[in-house]
């Protein structure tokens, strides 16, 4: 409890630049990240799971709710994706809204929050907004996970032979085109995610806000400034 409260009046004393009503909105943010972290971690889970037992046949799978259910008509998320991203399809990123070129090969998760059309109490600084998840390896250096080909070994076998984790991107624009080499290549054309990163609080006269350094769980993975590049390579 004591923590709890040194960490509101931590999170408030950075506020005090913002007009009013805004320490509100965070309280907000901060609730509804709360609400949607335990699907977060369930997906995970699952994707780790999946990957392990064969990697070589994960599928883009999407972690759905039933909106019949009271508590996940209540949740902000309005969907989870995961799995492996095609290079044979000529537009394979489609299937996920913030994944570009430049992750083909590449084992991803993707989170999108509901609009304010579905979830009529949504934050603003979640409302139809996306962020993706990167799978990286379990073995030394915790690489990025990557295939060249759909058909190729993975970049380094041993050490990508299960997840170890994710990084967050948070991004404003996708690639449509790339340049450079797995694990980080650059974007030749893009095109846009959305126009705000999820979690962003404007700023009135310095920089913005990175909402995500005030909540715990995984959705902190995106408390990071990695997480605001548009690109692998960026």
């Amino acid at each position: 409890m004591l923590f709890l409260l040194l960490f509101n009046l931590f999170v408030h004393s950075q506020l005090v630049a913002y007009p009013v009503g805004v320490e509100h909105e965070i309280d907000r943010f901060i609730e509804q990240i709360d609400q949607a972290t335990p699907f977060l971690e369930n997906a995970m889970s699952r994707f780790t799971s999946a990957y392990s037992s064969s990697m070589n046949t994960v599928t883009t799978d999407t972690y759905a709710h039933d909106s019949t259910d009271l508590a996940i008509a209540q949740n902000p998320i309005a969907y989870i994706k995961y799995g492996y991203i095609s290079y044979d399809d000529s537009t394979p990123y489609t299937n996920m809204l913030s994944a570009g070129a430049d992750n083909k090969g590449m084992y991803v998760l993707e989170v999108h929050f509901k609009s304010s059309t579905e979830k009529k109490d949504i934050s603003p600084f979640l409302a139809d907004k996306t962020l993706l998840f990167i799978a990286y390896g379990s073995g030394a250096g915790y690489p990025i996970i990557y295939r060249d080909t759909d058909s190729g070994d993975l970049g380094n076998p041993t050490s990508m032979a299960s997840i170890g984790g994710f990084v967050c991107m948070n991004k404003i624009t996708r690639c449509t085109a790339t340049a450079g080499s797995h694990p980080a290549k650059t974007c030749n054309g893009t095109e846009a995610v959305q126009t705000d990163r999820a979690g962003f609080l404007e700023a009135l006269s310095t920089d913005d806000t990175n909402l995500f350094y005030y909540i715990s769980g995984d959705f902190s993975l995106c408390a990071t400034q990695n997480s605001e590049i548009n690109c692998m390579g960026c």
